[in-house]
């Protein structure tokens, strides 16, 4: 399942999680690759120490969209949604106004 399945789906059964992400991680420390989110953080952190490669992988918090068996990442910040009908009256007046008094004769605007 991906997300884009659920696009305009009830979403009855999924609620949002605090889990604890394993992930990898760059010689600069920077995340790469995402290995697997859990529950208890205890586990997860044990999990991550015990890899083969301990030193690459690290842990931190994350905000899960899930049904417990898949889960989608959810970012912290909220996402500003945009009025298209208000938006698409704003970007006309702006086209408008930067016609000549020719132009938008010919156009009759």
């Amino acid at each position: 399942m991906y997300l884009e399945d659920l696009i305009g789906k009830d979403l009855k059964g999924f609620t949002v999680r605090e889990l604890t992400e394993v992930f990898r991680v760059d010689e600069d420390g920077r995340k790469t690759k995402s290995v697997g989110f859990f529950r208890d953080g205890t586990i997860a952190r044990a999990f991550a120490q015990n890899a083969t490669d301990a030193a690459w992988h690290k842990t931190d918090k994350a905000l899960i969209l899930t049904d417990g068996k898949v889960g989608f990442r959810l970012l912290a910040e909220p996402a500003e949604l945009f009025d298209d009908e208000k938006t698409a009256l704003e970007i006309r007046e702006k086209i408008l106004a930067k016609l000549s008094s020719e132009e938008r004769s010919i156009l009759k605007v």
